[in-house]
């Protein structure tokens, strides 16, 4: 389905109970890609509306610390938002097994208390932060 749209879908990242979130790679300069579709069943005019709001949030920033949308991308009745992938690799993974190291968890806590100051910011509020 994606496919017709300019992009290969690689690798499921999470389910959600309105959305899917893929890896894959945008075809025509093979740049790595988040690609988060709406679930058809989700796929109301309502959630079309929040995940174009959540597009125009994410233009307003320019900066590291937020990820980068890159497309809003029509498939069939419904919408894909594009994201750039940064290679990165969810919380829930990162903290699995033996643990973390105390000096790098604490650079990483930093930093993402950086990162939410930053949005808050710009008045948004998260409102959905995960550790996948």
């Amino acid at each position: 389905m994606l496919a017709a749209a300019g992009y290969e879908l690689r690798e499921l990242v999470r389910e959600g109970r309105r959305t899917v979130v893929f890896r894959g790679r945008r075809l025509f300069d093979q740049r790595p890609v988040i690609i988060k579709c709406l679930r058809s069943e989700a796929t109301t005019s309502r959630e079309i509306a929040r995940l174009r709001r959540e597009y125009e949030i994410l233009n307003r920033f320019d900066d590291d610390a937020v990820i980068r949308a890159l497309a809003l991308e029509r498939v069939g009745g419904s919408l894909a938002l594009i994201l750039e992938d940064f290679g990165g690799t969810s919380l829930t993974s990162l903290f699995r097994g033996d643990g973390i190291d105390v000096a790098i968890f604490l650079r990483f806590a930093v930093r993402l208390t950086e990162s939410i100051a930053l949005v808050h910011s710009k008045s948004v509020i998260h409102k959905d932060i995960k550790p996948d």
